[in-house]
């Protein structure tokens, strides 16, 4: 069972990561080798104190199918456990009131995608954002418009995003925006990312906002990419 699960879990895996399947499939997958990776953490303690107990030959075995359902397991629960004390929510953006709007990825997203329609301020989505996310808020620097596209282009690079649309202001009072898309480390599943860069009375204005294409929740990772891109072009600004 344990040996079964490792390889159900690998093949969920490498499906994923290399777009062999769709992401939900992949996600199924991966749910199966999980739910029998448990199952054969139980079955193996069982049988551990069964064969010690008794007496009785197969307590290696046992004990080897306890280890690798436990390291099968360690992964995704070092990922789970940290995220589960975030809100189920997988829409995440700086600005509640007048988020950023998608133009390429909502035109390109597969069917089966989590909804891209940004949540109304007054909804209870927005409310769990604030009470979660409370430094989730733009980001304003004294510089120019253009510069600070150019600071937001060169972030989004450097954190290995697919930039699929860029729309530098073409004048000084006028916004310009950044569409890519980014990927989680291990299965590749697939989170589309906004930076708008707007005039602002102390300088330019940066707003991001990161959606999660499939889970209902994102286990907290579009606010961390938001904090993570926003620290980036306040770093370029100080160079």
């Amino acid at each position: 069972m344990a040996v079964l699960a490792g390889l159900v879990t690998a093949y969920g895996v490498i499906m994923g990561r290399y777009e062999m399947i769709e992401e939900p499939a992949a996600f199924t997958l991966l749910c199966g080798g999980l739910s029998g990776a448990f199952l054969a953490l139980c079955l193996g303690v069982w049988a551990m104190v069964s064969t010690w107990v008794r007496v009785v030959r197969g307590f290696r075995y046992a004990a080897g199918a306890t280890v690798l359902s436990l390291a099968l397991l360690a992964v995704p629960t070092s990922f789970l456990v940290p995220g589960l004390a975030r809100p189920a929510i997988h829409d995440i953006s700086t600005d509640l009131s007048d988020p950023p709007l998608f133009t390429v990825s909502a035109l390109t997203r597969p069917d089966w995608a989590n909804d891209i329609t940004p949540a109304p301020p007054d909804s209870d989505i927005a409310a769990a954002q604030r009470e979660a996310y409370p430094e989730i808020v733009p980001l304003v620097l004294d510089m120019q418009p253009e510069e600070g596209f150019d600071f937001a282009g060169r972030a989004a690079r450097e954190l290995g995003w697919e930039v699929t649309a860029r729309l530098a202001p073409p004048l000084p009072d006028v916004e310009g925006q950044i569409e890519a898309v980014a990927r989680t480390d291990i299965l590749r599943f697939a989170d589309d990312v906004v930076i708008r860069v707007r005039p602002h009375e102390d300088g330019t204005r940066f707003d991001v906002r990161s959606v999660s294409r499939f889970g209902r929740s994102d286990l907290g990772r579009n606010g961390a990419r938001i904090r993570q891109v926003l620290d980036l072009i306040e770093l370029y600004s100080e160079e």
